[in-house]
């Protein structure tokens, strides 16, 4: 049963990952990649009053109940409403009529796992027989936490028992019941922490950025996602983000954002997407001024010769790392069904074959781990060394 199908990454064969009632796709058709929760945004607190004032003054508004903002933390806000307009037309609307309140709000964006225009990583998971995994590492305690923020953990057996968790009162991904996987992107926590754990031999804890009762990821939930992450995190501590999105006028991951900038003590490793573009995706593109980010692109080692970057990888001076990512061999849920797009399905039996920017992010963080060696302060030394160094670095 295990080998009722094989194919290698075929992007023509992904499934679905998000529901219909998020706004969008936007007019860019169906695989623009940008999209948002319908009726919800995020501000900082200090224009929270102003844009509160706006939404319910808005002509499409009418009928529509605005609920009390929701704080985010100390200078964000949530804001939802029922009925009225949809978030990207409301954050519009208000933003041309005080310019002053651009880049202070957003729509409540919607991540993905460092997606596809097909939305997802850049193939569906394949199986493989879990002895291709790597032995770990013996636990060392030395080196720094990880977390990772991401749909949260299954379940963890095989090599993730007892080595990847999941913190008290954590939420865990929501692959679905009985034998069938729900969602292309589910496992995809579990994935990520398999590749953290493959060298630095630490635990590793996984968070739930996934919106409440969804299975896709938005900017408020991340963010709650990396306070929790935060408080769980030592003295030298490092977060791994294999999600992001683009930013547009209206659309940009400000809660998201905020929190990587505003916390330099943490090293945080971020995948730069998967559509092939120089456009900065985020929280990678932050990389350009912020020195405690590793943004990562995808390598392809698969081929005879060097390793080349890896056709479906973003791109650009943003990028500031890059590491394997193609056809990455990592710990998958055992004895459930993944269905394809046409219409077959693969049993898994522990272990997957998948690609994107997504697993070379934890391969490039495990690795900056590793040779850190638990000496100092990571991210001093994590700045000292990329500052030595003028162009992108390859961690093959």
């Amino acid at each position: 049963m295990a080998n009722e199908h094989y194919a290698g990454s075929a992007p023509g064969r992904r499934g679905s990952f998000l529901p219909g009632n998020p706004d969008g796709p936007p007019s860019g058709g169906m695989l623009a990649p940008v999209w948002s929760v319908p009726r919800a945004l995020i501000a900082e607190k200090s224009v929270s009053g102003d844009v509160s004032k706006a939404l319910k003054g808005l002509a499409g508004m009418k009928g529509a109940t605005v609920h009390e903002p929701d704080p985010l933390g100390p200078d964000l806000v949530h804001m939802t409403w029922d009925g009225g307009l949809g978030a990207a037309a409301a954050v519009a609307e208000i933003v041309s009529g005080s310019p002053k309140l651009e880049g202070k709000l957003s729509v409540d964006a919607i991540f993905v796992p460092a997606m596809m225009p097909a939305i997802g990583p850049a193939s569906d998971p394949e199986p493989v027989d879990p002895l291709h995994l790597p032995p770990l590492f013996d636990a060392d305690e030395n080196l720094a936490d990880i977390a990772v923020v991401d749909t949260g953990l299954y379940r963890p057996s095989g090599r993730l028992a007892g080595r990847a968790r999941t913190p008290k009162n954590e939420r865990e991904d929501p692959i679905g019941k009985g034998s069938n996987i729900a969602y292309s992107g589910a496992c995809h926590g579990g994935a990520v922490a398999g590749l953290a754990l493959d060298r630095t031999g630490r635990t590793v804890d996984v968070y739930c950025g996934l919106a409440k009762g969804q299975t896709w990821m938005c900017d408020s939930a991340i963010y709650r996602a990396l306070l929790r992450a935060k408080d769980g995190l030592g003295k030298h501590g490092a977060i791994n983000c294999s999600f992001g999105s683009y930013a547009t006028d209206v659309h940009f991951p400000i809660a998201t954002n905020h929190f990587v900038k505003n916390n330099k003590d943490i090293l945080f490793a971020a995948a730069a997407g998967n559509d092939m573009t120089d456009d900065p995706w985020y929280p990678a593109g932050l990389a350009v001024d912020h020195d405690h980010v590793v943004s990562v692109g995808a390598l392809d080692t698969t081929g005879p010769g060097p390793a080349t970057l890896a056709t479906f990888s973003n791109f650009g001076p943003w990028v500031r790392v890059f590491a394997p990512g193609v056809d990455v061999v990592t710990d998958y849920v055992a004895g459930k069904y993944f269905s394809y797009s046409d219409g077959t399905r693969s049993l898994f039996w522990g272990a997957a074959r998948w690609s994107g920017t997504s697993f070379a992010t934890p391969t490039a963080l495990a690795t900056i781990v590793e040779m850190w060696g638990g000496t100092g302060d990571l991210v001093d030394w994590w700045q000292a060394w990329v500052g030595n160094e003028p162009g992108p670095l390859r961690l093959a």
